[in-house]
């Protein structure tokens, strides 16, 4: 079995590095949306409001998405959501040449995870009498119906700011740097705080493939596109495209103007001048201190 195993790996191992990221971009996004939609369809079926249960469902969106990230993260950064891949590209974190790449996996990876939702559930939700139309919150999120189109688009960009705000600081490897075995988590984390601080008004659009895909593949199985990308006969489609966005490329920015922009160079470390003493600190700690020499501590954790 072992040889086989070797020969099949041979055989559809991908050799260029881009295609392996996209891949996994692909393979997480439809990880992250199929526990995403199916958390969603089950509560439904259950006969539950889901603006009665939002802890419960928010809990279960932030484990997916930790555990996505988990599986993608050391391939291709575990971006999952078209949002983080354009909000990166715009502080250079990541090369925009990537960016159609990264985000046209992602929106398959949505469609799959979103085809296969509807596949395993769609029977149940005919057999329990649910209307086609109260379906649609599986598959995409809707605003409250006191919310105006100003109110929405303030607090989708105040949610995907601070997503995306502590999204960059679970990563930042010069800040606190959690190691790569937390930072999932505490993305996770990020994801249940931003729902349940800024879930009523809009339903948290956060992920842009899911909400987007989701609106699309709603409108092909109801017949209705209308019905799928307006809402009380406005045009709300655009809000959950536009202002995730540009909220998520906002709170990157905020994160590097107010904290990575500040963070010491390796020439700021070597004059750091020592509080009272006048000496810089290379000056100040004895040289084996700092070369790792005669086994002492090496300058890494100093």
């Amino acid at each position: 079995m072992k040889v086989i195993m070797e020969r099949l790996t041979r055989a559809i191992r991908l050799r260029s590095s881009f295609l392996r990221r996209l891949f996994s971009e692909m393979f997480g996004t439809f990880l992250l949306v199929v526990i995403f939609d199916g958390s969603v369809a089950q509560l439904l079926l259950l006969g539950h409001d889901l603006s009665q249960f939002p802890y419960l469902l928010n809990l279960t969106i932030g484990i997916a998405v930790a555990l996505a990230i988990y599986v993608s993260l050391g391939v291709s950064g575990a971006h999952l959501n078209p949002c983080i891949t354009f909000s990166f590209a715009t502080v250079g974190k990541i090369q925009w040449a990537w960016v159609p790449g990264y985000m046209l996996a992602q929106f398959i990876g949505s469609l799959i995870g979103i085809s296969i939702t509807y596949g395993i559930y769609n029977d149940a939700l005919i057999a329990a009498g649910i209307p086609t139309n109260e379906t649609r919150v599986i598959y995409t999120t809707y605003p409250g119906d006191h919310v105006t189109y100003g109110l929405g688009f303030a607090d989708q960009v105040l949610g995907s700011a601070l997503f995306l705000t502590f999204v960059v600081a679970a990563f930042d490897k010069k800040n606190c740097d959690p190691g790569s075995a937390i930072s999932p988590i505490l993305v996770g984390l990020d994801v249940f705080v931003v729902s349940c601080c800024f879930g009523y008004n809009t339903g948290v659009p956060l992920n842009l493939a899911r909400d987007l895909l989701g609106r699309l593949f709603f409108g092909f199985i109801s017949d209705s596109y209308e019905e799928s990308f307006k809402f009380h006969g406005g045009h709300w489609w655009w809000v959950p495209i536009i202002a995730p966005l540009f909220g998520s490329s906002l709170g990157c920015w905020l994160y590097y103007l107010f904290v990575e922009a500040h963070h010491p160079s390796e020439e700021d470390d070597e004059h750091d001048v020592k509080p009272g003493t006048g000496t810089s600190e290379s000056e100040s700690v004895p040289k084996q201190l700092l070369t790792g020499d005669g086994g002492a501590v090496n300058a890494t954790y100093l």
